[in-house]
C-alpha cells in the first residue's frame, strides 16, 4: 500500500574513486519518492558512516523516533554492527535487509547511485575531495529538486508534495 510504501526508506555505500583517494557515499532514499532523504561522504567505508547518515536523517525531524519505518539495507558489515543494531533501538525503526547474493532486494538504491555516476561522476571526472563533495551535493539537489521522473512525471520533491504535504521522515 501507499502508506507501507511512505514508511520504508533504502540506504547503501558506493564508491567513488579519485587519482588521490577512494570516497564512500552513504545516502538513504525514500522508496515512495525517492527523495534522498540524507547522505554522508566518508575516506572510510565504516559504521560510523552509516550511523551518521542516519543520525542526519532523524536530526531533520528533531529527534522523532519513526515508529513502523523499515530502512532496507545490504548485509554490509556496516548494517550488522553493534553500532547500527544501537540506531535501530534508540530511533525505533526496523532493520530490513537483503538476502545473501541477491543485489535485487536493494535495486532503487542501486539505480540511484548508478544514475549518479552515469549522468554525474563519469562526465566530470573529479580529481580532489572538494571536487566529489561539490559534484555530490550539487547532484544530490538537482535529483530531489530538478530531475523529472518519467514515470510520474515529477520531481522526488514534488512527488512528496503531492503526496505527503510533507518532506519524508525518518
Amino acid at each position: 500500500s501507499r502508506r507501507q510504501r511512505q514508511m520504508c526508506k533504502e540506504t547503501d555505500i558506493t564508491y567513488i574513486i579519485t587519482p588521490q583517494r577512494t570516497y564512500y557515499l552513504c545516502a538513504i532514499l525514500d522508496l515512495h519518492s525517492r527523495y534522498i532523504v540524507a547522505y554522508r561522504l566518508g575516506t572510510e567505508i565504516t559504521a560510523s558512516l552509516v550511523a551518521d547518515t542516519v543520525r542526519d536523517a532523524f536530526a531533520r525531524e528533531k529527534g522523532k523516533v519513526a515508529n513502523g519505518l523499515t530502512l532496507h539495507s545490504d548485509q554490509g558489515c556496516q548494517y550488522t554492527s553493534e553500532e547500527y543494531f544501537a540506531l535501530t533501538q534508540e530511533y525505533h525503526f526496523a532493520a530490513s535487509m537483503s538476502r545473501r547474493g541477491c543485489p535485487y532486494d536493494n535495486a532503487i538504491m542501486e539505480n540511484f547511485f548508478g544514475t549518479f555516476k552515469t549522468e554525474c561522476l563519469y562526465r566530470c571526472r573529479p580529481t580532489t575531495g572538494e571536487q566529489v563533495r561539490q559534484l555530490v551535493d550539487e547532484y544530490i539537489h538537482f535529483y530531489n529538486y530538478e530531475r523529472i521522473d518519467l514515470k510520474n512525471g515529477l520531481t522526488p520533491y514534488e512527488t512528496v508534495s503531492y503526496t505527503h504535504l510533507t518532506l519524508p521522515t525518518i
